[in-house]
């Protein structure tokens, strides 16, 4: 047998022969990764079949939502971040949008934010690509599109989607939907006004301790003056389960000082010498970072849990009543 009839027969590679020359070494990662790069090949979703879906129950929408995918990624995700997730940049858009009324969306986006370093995007974006951005970070809220890119992934759009406040297209600013009536929770809305702004009937646990409405209260929590273009469900789970669902900006800070005292509020501002919190009662305190042992963020909501024990369910339903007539 000559020499090359023996090295033919010993090559493990089926390129050894094609391209001699080649180092053998280079040429068997090269045919792995041919191998790996075919069998991989096999199990990948086709990117048209994966969204068909979406496209098929729901095309406009489906457009509508790629769109903004689009346009997120060309101007907003280098600060929310990829799936609108947020970073140490700006605030997870996710949970904002389930407070947030499309009008404020549209006018957040159209002028920006300059004391929060964001600019205004409305020579940029008009109208109708910012109603695709809110149906698209409204998409990955309510997690009917799982991370990824729109048209590589299996989604649907459900039917109906989406209910509540939606962005309209207009000529002018955002067209608001209609609100939830009020005639669907049998309550007062006098009498939950009253409940909303009475101490005597809450006493330290009012509504109007930590929340605006109405330009009365305290700014502790989220402004509630439009709260009433939410569902009655969600106002429900908000006002019953305040952990479920905690707007961004708004997360209990916990600060552990040297001489052992812990402060819980929500951060309003902090600079190189001090925090300042917003206390359960209203009141502003300023901690000094000389005198800061520890800082965490607690995933429990700052306001009380137990109205369900202080309310009962009439008192509850005035209450909603009148949260559902603040537009």
């Amino acid at each position: 047998m000559t020499g090359k009839r023996a090295a033919d027969q010993g090559s493990t590679c089926p390129f050894e022969r094609i391209c001699p020359g080649i180092p053998r070494n280079i040429l068997i990662l090269t045919t792995i990764a041919w191998i790996l790069g075919f069998l991989i090949g096999q199990f990948q979703p086709i990117p048209e079949a994966a969204a068909q879906q979406a496209k098929e129950s729901s095309p406009e929408l489906y457009q509508k939502i790629y769109t903004g995918w689009k346009f997120w990624h060309v101007y907003c995700y280098r600060c929310h971040g990829v799936d609108a997730l947020g970073s140490f940049l700006a605030p997870n858009l996710r949970e904002s949008v389930k407070v947030l009324t499309d009008e404020e969306f549209f006018k957040t986006v159209k002028e920006g934010r300059i004391d929060k370093g964001m600019p205004a995007w409305a020579t940029l974006l008009d109208d109708e690509k910012i109603r695709d951005v809110y149906l698209y970070v409204r998409a990955r809220s309510e997690g009917i599109l799982p991370p990824g890119r729109p048209d590589e992934t299996q989604w649907d759009v459900p039917k109906n989607w989406p209910q509540g406040h939606v962005a309209t297209k207009t000529s002018g600013a955002a067209g608001i939907a209609p609100a939830p009536e009020t005639l669907s929770v049998k309550g007062d809305p006098a009498a939950g006004e009253k409940i909303f702004f009475d101490t005597q009937i809450l006493g330290a646990e009012a509504c109007a301790n930590c929340h605006i409405a109405k330009e009365k209260g305290s700014e502790v929590g989220p402004v509630l003056s439009k709260i009433g273009r939410r569902s009655p469900d969600y106002i429900r789970e908000s006002i019953l389960k305040p952990s479920t669902v905690i707007v961004s900006g708004f997360e209990t800070t916990v600060i552990t000082t040297k001489d052992g005292r812990n402060i819980t509020g929500i951060k309003k501002a902090e600079d190189d010498s001090s925090v300042e919190l917003a206390t359960a009662d209203g009141k502003l305190q300023a901690i000094p970072k000389g005198e800061i042992q520890q800082t965490i963020t607690s995933k429990t909501s700052l306001m009380p849990n137990n109205y369900s024990e202080l309310l009962n369910e009439q008192q509850l339903n005035d209450l909603l009543a009148y949260l559902l007539t603040l537009r």
